[in-house]
């Protein structure tokens, strides 16, 4: 789970500090001191994730981190000169590597560089739940001409005429006043908000729904003690079967707040019992003991929004040690992943059951069975949420809403980036495994041979494994996305044999469900040759098209073209489509030219130029009745059509066969004489 910390030191020369030993124990990298003749290395078995980031005006020589704690070093004379200020701060979990150094990158910029202060950055991730970065920032502005400036000023004192006050000594009397204001308490709280606003910020818009805050227990009303800073060194004489003082308080205080933790738990239940009620209320004896087992064991509420979080945090977690264990092996958290998943997938079943016998009391209009799992939690979830049951019109439009952010909720999951089609990651994955096989057999890496790994150069290292890593994501993703598509096929035409299909028919399959909806009756299958089908009137063809001229990427507008977007006589179907489901439009632009409002080179055109890269596919345009006879093909409509509806079916069936013998008989006649 997130938790809040962050932690603020000087390092000072006062102390026996080092600019250059911290930079180097923080970064990994062998740093030379001019200031003392000696090389600093601290080697780690990970390689932190390091980045430096300077003012515009201060001069391109702070890029170099030997270079610019030297230069610190040799400028700060005094001997008890402050030669950094430094923070460490924990990372959230639940958030991915990218997502994690993203807002350790945005953090750093608005509040220290944007003030005028060079950071130099060191993302630590040695223990896998405890991801966090230190930042070393320079203590002495930048003038603007990129040279160092001055800490403080001297402000002489006059006394309420004007005149010079001066001491017995006969000197000028001053003050002596900061030319900046890093070093004021205002301005150290400002930081310690900013960083909890930030961060529950990036965690909301990842989806988790943990926050963090900077506000003390007592702020908050918890009964808990702070525990202290363990260290490394404190944490490697634990392991070693040593006693470490910092390690036994520690143990202590989380003891007592354990206790306290029983007593502020009760208090928020009041709070918190809204999710879940309606949960609890609706299960048997022995599921609700099962839920409140769950609950202790996950550490968490059995709710439909936390599972969610849970099974992202523990897929993430799972792929990193699962590669990790490639360099050093650790079945011990291996397994304790898969024990978490377990009872995760547990909780899952019991709130599954729960939103279908919610759904089956409220709801029993809706056939269930034409539903995939997420959307009927989803409504469930929004049920409870609202304490109420919501009208037909809502339950269409959530519906539909969840449909279509099922797949991209799924895959968010894993990788964390706007949903890409499945041969984009598979492309990626083979560019990734170029990159593993050039490394392996360029320094002859065995992974059954840890010595192999550790002798790799540390950027080598880092890539080998990131590499990996963003592979093994993008595997998942993919299977993620079969699973989806072969739910979604099986639930419209479940006596489709879909081991016949590849991943690109999948994936149109998928396309043309959301599309067409409704029109794919048995009725309009079986006559798709004589009569294609069509979504959108010719006029509404007319404006997707000028929407695609003028506005380009879909989705990523500005406010004015957002309102003038609006302001065309679209109906809400097509606004849907043509902004919420960028993945449709080349069914769209197919269409299109079914009815002749475009040509394919001028639906090819517009696909190039295209500004988004999740708008338009590689495919070359076609008209539509060209696709849907290739997905419902005689030899295939057969088994699609045993799943509509029997009569319907066999009636059609019968209209058909009366239709080809009046043909036949017509042209069996022969021309008149």
């Amino acid at each position: 789970m997130a938790i809040y910390h962050l932690s603020a030191k000087i390092i000072s020369r006062s102390k026996g500090q080092s600019a250059i030993s911290s930079a180097a124990y923080r970064s990994g990298d062998k740093l030379y001191s001019e200031r003392y003749n000696e090389t600093k290395f601290y080697r780690r078995d990970i390689q932190p994730v390091t980045f430096i980031l300077k003012p515009t005006h201060a001069p391109d020589w702070c890029l170099n981190r030997e270079r610019l704690w030297n230069e610190v070093e040799n400028y700060e004379k005094s001997k008890n000169a402050q030669l950094s200020r430094e923070f460490n701060v924990a990372l959230p979990v639940e958030l991915s590597v990218l997502e994690q150094e993203k807002l350790t990158l945005d953090y750093c910029q608005k509040n220290f560089v944007d003030l005028g202060m060079v950071a130099d950055i060191s993302i630590h991730r040695d223990d896998e739940m405890n991801p966090h970065f230190h930042v070393m920032l320079t203590t002495r502005p930048f003038d603007e001409n990129g040279n160092w400036d001055v800490k403080s000023r001297k402000i002489y004192i006059n006394d309420e005429e004007g005149n010079p006050l001066y001491t017995k000594s006969g000197y000028r009397q001053n003050r002596k006043a900061n030319v900046t204001d890093w070093d004021s308490k205002e301005r150290m709280q400002q930081w310690r908000e900013n960083w909890a606003t930030m961060a529950n910020y990036s965690l909301k818009e990842n989806g988790i729904n943990h926050t963090i805050s900077e506000k003390s227990y007592a702020d908050l009303g918890e009964e808990k003690q702070p525990t202290i800073h363990e260290g490394f060194v404190a944490r490697e004489m634990e392991a070693k079967g040593k006693n470490s003082d910092r390690i036994q308080i520690n143990k202590e205080i989380k003891e007592s707040n354990a206790k306290a933790a029983i007593v502020y738990t009760l208090k928020k239940d009041a709070e918190e019992i809204k999710d879940t009620e309606t949960i609890v209320r609706s299960l048997s004896p022995t599921e609700k003991k099962e839920i409140t087992r769950l609950s202790k064991e996950l550490k968490t509420y059995i709710s439909f929004d936390q599972i969610e979080d849970k099974k992202r945090m523990l897929n993430n977690w799972s792929n990193s040690a699962r590669v990790n264990n490639l360099f050093k092996e650790d079945t011990k958290t291996l397994n304790l992943i898969e024990s978490q998943m377990e009872l995760v997938e547990k909780a899952d079943s019991l709130i599954l059951k729960e939103s279908e016998r919610l759904l089956k009391n409220y709801y029993p209009n809706i056939d269930q069975k034409n539903l995939s799992d997420y959307q009927v939690k989803t409504l469930a979830n929004r049920t409870v949420k609202e304490d109420r049951v919501m009208e037909p019109e809502e339950v269409e439009k959530l519906l539909e809403h969840s449909n279509q952010q099922e797949l991209y909720h799924e895959v968010s999951k894993v990788v964390k980036r706007p949903y890409d089609s499945y041969s984009v990651y598979e492309e990626k994955n083979k560019l990734l495994n170029q990159t593993v096989v050039s490394i392996v057999e360029k320094y002859q890496v065995d992974f059954k041979d840890v010595k192999t790994v550790e002798n790799l150069p540390n950027t080598v290292y880092t890539t080998l494994k990131n590499s990996i890593k963003e592979q093994e994501r993008n595997k998942i993703a993919m299977k993620v996305i079969q699973q989806y598509y072969d739910d979604k096929i099986s639930r419209v035409f479940p006596s489709l044999d879909l081991n016949d299909q590849d991943i690109p028919t999948k994936e149109l399959f998928s396309k043309a469900i959301d599309y067409y909806g409704d029109q794919l009756t048995a009725e309009n299958l079986i006559r798709l040759k004589e009569r294609p089908l069509i979504k959108f009137t010719l006029e509404e063809q007319h404006i997707a098209v000028a929407y695609f001229k003028d506005y380009g990427k879909a989705g990523n507008l500005n406010n004015d073209e957002s309102i003038a977007v609006s302001s065309l006589a679209m109906s809400e179907e097509l606004k849907t489509i043509l902004i919420e489901r960028p993945d449709l439009h080349d069914l769209l632009l197919n269409e299109c030219i079914e009815t002749g409002v475009l040509t394919v080179e001028q639906a090819d055109t517009l696909k190039e130029q295209k500004t988004s890269e999740f708008s338009f596919s590689q495919q070359k345009s076609i008209p539509s009745s060209q696709l849907l006879n290739y997905l419902f093909r005689p030899q295939q409509l057969d088994k699609i059509l045993a799943s509509l509806d029997y009569e319907e079916r066999e009636k059609l069936r019968a209209q058909e066969k009366e239709m080809t013998k009046k043909k036949h008989k017509r042209s069996s006649k022969g021309p008149k004489r």
